[in-house]
């Protein structure tokens, strides 16, 4: 199985309607769209990946160290590993308040590159999602033996979360 396309969409539209009597310009509510799409076509350079992986799990109470230079892809000819990510979504599944999920952190041979420094961390709210993105430049982000393990950590909760990786 081959890569063929693969597209990334994120979209969100705010409707607001002006009440009668409103009668100042800075009480005038504002419509909102935006529709930020990636495209990407089979290959190595800006706008391209060549694999693809989906991967789910339930923390309970621990911390997962997922290695993406290892990590078994599902298009792309099979076999497993990412060289460069172009872009990582993960998904918090839960829907009780406060089952969050953290994204990095300090550990062995983290990808950091998303973060301002190899300790840097992200929370995903529970019913949330994160994503972390690089779709120009002749690489994504680099997965090599220093930069290839990402850091998921549901503190003291139990957490269900799904990820899609794409990238060579």
């Amino acid at each position: 199985m081959s890569l063929q396309s693969a597209q990334l969409e994120v979209k969100l539209a705010i409707r607001d309607q002006i009440d009668a009597g409103i009668t100042t310009q800075s009480n005038i509510p504002v419509n909102i769209d935006f529709d930020g799409t990636n495209t990407y076509t089979p290959g190595t350079t800006a706008n391209c990946c060549n694999k693809s992986a989906y991967y789910s799990g339930t923390l309970v109470a621990t911390t997962v160290s997922i290695d993406l230079s290892a990590l078994v892809v599902s298009t792309g000819g099979g076999g497993s590993g990412f060289n460069h990510i172009r872009s990582i979504l993960i998904v918090n599944m839960e829907t009780t308040d406060g089952h969050n999920l953290t994204v990095g952190g300090a550990g062995s041979n983290p990808l950091y590159e998303f973060f301002s420094a190899s300790t840097g961390k992200s929370v995903i709210m529970a019913n949330g999602r994160w994503l972390a993105e690089k779709p120009l430049g002749t690489i994504g982000f680099l997965t090599d033996t220093t930069h290839k393990i990402l850091l998921l950590d549901s503190g003291a909760n139990t957490v269900q979360y799904e990820m899609f990786v794409m990238g060579d």
